[in-house]
């Protein structure tokens, strides 16, 4: 499957951020499942801190954004990485009861072609430190259509989401927000696991069902190895739901405290890229 890549920069110059901010972050090459030709990118640079990321991402039209100021930092360096943090005691973004971890935002990339966009594939690089303490489980980015649900919503005639969930000791899964599976649905779970200590490459490859029918697929590759695959999801009720764009959602949770993150820690994420066919 041959899919076009698009590419953008957290950091632009202010001349360009005036401009229009299109996409999410610089192109490093890296071992990839998702396939397709190189195009321009808009590369990141100096350092922003999490208020300015949020200023940026939302004068490019991105979506929903918590934890982005409190959380989310941008390293400089070449490539840049964007490092999250999670504080003890951090679990659902939603708990009135403890200190938010994490972050979330959509980012559109496929908006404006949403409805013709029924293939895409999200490739990018996560490192986990030495000693990281995965306790019960938390969440990872993935890919979205429509009103993305989450956090128990159903899905199907308003959207979908795809995201990656870690559980403990770092065993993945796909967390499956999808029309034919109950909501936070599990498929793979244990299929592959994050390194720590060193940068591990995520590609999630989805393709939409037609409507009303079972024949939608998913790919998990890690470190360029098949992890999971099916070919009988049904995403969508109707052919109005395209393939929108990166869901960045990522936190520990589970909506109890028995998800919290047992210390204040953090992962690193670096090279988000978008293929569609």
């Amino acid at each position: 499957m041959r899919f076009e890549k698009i590419r953008a920069g957290l950091r632009m110059s202010d001349k360009a951020l005036r401009g229009v901010a299109i996409a999410l972050l610089s192109f490093h090459a890296a071992s990839q499942a998702c396939d397709g030709a190189p195009s321009a990118a808009l590369q990141m640079g100096a350092s922003r801190n999490g208020t300015e990321l949020a200023g940026l991402w939302r004068a490019a039209g991105f979506e929903r954004l918590w934890g982005v100021a409190e959380n989310l930092s941008l390293v400089a360096g070449e490539p840049p990485v964007l490092r999250l943090r999670y504080p003890a005691g951090s679990y659902a973004p939603s708990a009135t009861d403890a200190p938010r971890g994490g972050a979330g935002f959509l980012a559109p990339l496929l908006k404006s072609q949403a409805a013709s966009t029924t293939r895409a594939c999200l490739h990018y690089e996560i490192r986990v430190p030495e000693g990281f303490r995965y306790a019960k489980g938390g969440k990872l980015p993935g890919l979205y259509g429509g009103d993305a649900p989450s956090g128990g919503q159903s899905a199907g005639e308003g959207g979908f989401s795809m995201r990656l969930m870690w559980r403990a000791q770092g065993a993945l899964e796909a967390y499956a927000y999808v029309a034919g599976l109950k909501p936070g649905s599990s498929i793979g779970r244990g299929s592959a696991s994050l390194a720590t200590g060193r940068w591990t490459a995520i590609d999630l490859e989805i393709s939409l069902n037609d409507p009303q029918q079972a024949n939608g697929s998913l790919r998990l590759s890690v470190d360029g190895r098949l992890a999971i695959e099916r070919q009988d999801l049904r995403y969508r009720d109707s052919a109005a739901i395209g393939i929108d764009g990166l869901m960045f959602s990522s936190f520990f949770g589970g909506d109890d405290p028995g998800w919290a993150s047992p210390v204040d820690q953090a992962i690193e994420f670096r090279d988000f890229v978008l293929y569609r066919q």
